[in-house]
């Protein structure tokens, strides 16, 4: 039937009379391989009739009960499958085979509760190394919106493993919710061996968000060196990110947040610097909405006062309602940088304007 049935005989042959643990094991293993190999090629009924030889054999051995419930679950035969599953579970409890196997049938039964549960188990058996497995539990603990319960999950898993991978998706959930000072503790471990410059660039929103002006400044000029590396790399692979985003359409936004930071920093002559590296990597049409503020603001303190008033008009045509905030600040930049000049006929017109669209603004208590 198959070269493993052959081998199984061989084996079977050898040591009839006084068969090991360990020839018995390597007998069936061929007879499940050769099972497998048949119901691949469509030949069910007769993978079938091999595990059942297998079972004739040695009925205590657990992977034989799992090979079988694979195959019932692919005709359609759920109940019957989670039965020879659970069988197997009962001669070894820790057969990760079968865990992960109920987990997976329960997941594929709507069941998500129960497929946390199961998956839970088989991956502490494995000590957290299947991460294919360990995406789809926290994608579904994510979705579930059980985030706490995801972070705990990961946190040991992290512990277990240091997986770079684990580590990242760690810090993103923790960052995701709200806890940023364990996902910027996280974020500067993996980044000591996984130097990406998206990551320098996410460790540095979570400083930012944390007020670390000077640690997120220092961890975004290390993306933006090393994307400017990738960017002029001659080894083409390495001009993507993961998600096949251009370093040089990334560059732009890097440069911009980083005039953002020094904006935090009250630092004007930093933000037209950065702003000058954004300006290589964008062109006007693209630039985030953050460029024509912090560019704003900045001329105004160098004192600068009519390029000001131009920059943030030309931020207020361009930013809709949805950033209302910002809006809102680039007109009282324009409307100091008209005292400053003492263009009082364009400040009548320009506080009729903010009248009409922010009356909040001139609301007395």
């Amino acid at each position: 039937m198959s070269n493993e049935i052959d081998k199984a005989d061989e084996i079977d042959k050898t040591d009839e009379s006084n068969e090991t643990d360990k020839n018995g094991n390597e007998r069936l293993d061929l007879l499940i391989n050769a099972a497998i190999n048949l119901s691949n090629a469509g030949e069910t009924e007769e993978a079938i009739a091999v595990l059942n030889k297998s079972i004739l054999l040695n009925p205590k051995y657990s992977q034989t009960y799992v090979a079988l419930g694979l195959i019932f679950q692919g005709q359609g035969k759920l109940k019957d499958a989670l039965k020879l599953f659970k069988k197997a579970l009962k001669i070894d409890a820790l057969n990760e085979k079968a865990l992960l196997s109920i987990g997976l049938f329960m997941f594929s039964s709507g069941k998500k509760t129960e497929g946390i549960n199961w998956l839970k188990k088989y991956l502490a058996n494995t000590e957290w190394s299947d991460l294919e497995n360990l995406k789809l539990l926290i994608n579904t603990l994510v979705e579930m919106e059980r985030d706490t319960e995801a972070i705990e999950e990961l946190d040991y898993a992290y512990y277990l493993t240091a997986s770079q991978e684990i580590g990242l998706a760690y810090a993103r959930l923790l960052s995701n919710n709200g806890k940023f000072s364990g996902a910027d503790l996280v974020y500067g471990q993996i980044t000591k061996s996984f130097d990406k410059p998206q990551l320098y660039y996410e460790h540095s929103e979570v400083c930012l968000k944390l007020k670390n002006y000077e640690k997120a400044r220092l961890s975004l000029q290390k993306a933006i060196k090393k994307a400017e590396e990738f960017d002029s790399s001659e080894n083409r692979k390495d001009w993507y990110t993961d998600d096949g985003e251009s370093y040089s359409n990334l560059l732009g936004e890097y440069y911009t947040y980083l005039a953002l930071i020094y904006y935090f920093q009250k630092w004007a002559n930093g933000i037209l610097y950065a702003l000058e590296g954004a300006d290589q990597y964008l062109d006007y049409e693209h630039t985030p909405d953050t460029y024509l503020f912090t560019k704003s603001w900045a001329l105004l303190k160098l004192e600068r006062y009519k390029e000001a008033a131009n920059s943030a008009q030309a931020g207020i045509d361009r930013l809709d309602s949805n950033s209302e905030y910002l809006r809102t600040d680039l007109y009282k930049i324009k409307l100091e940088a008209l005292e400053q000049l003492e263009e009082f006929e364009e400040i009548g017109f320009l506080m009729l304007e903010m009248k009409e669209k922010f009356p909040s603004m001139f609301e007395t208590s």
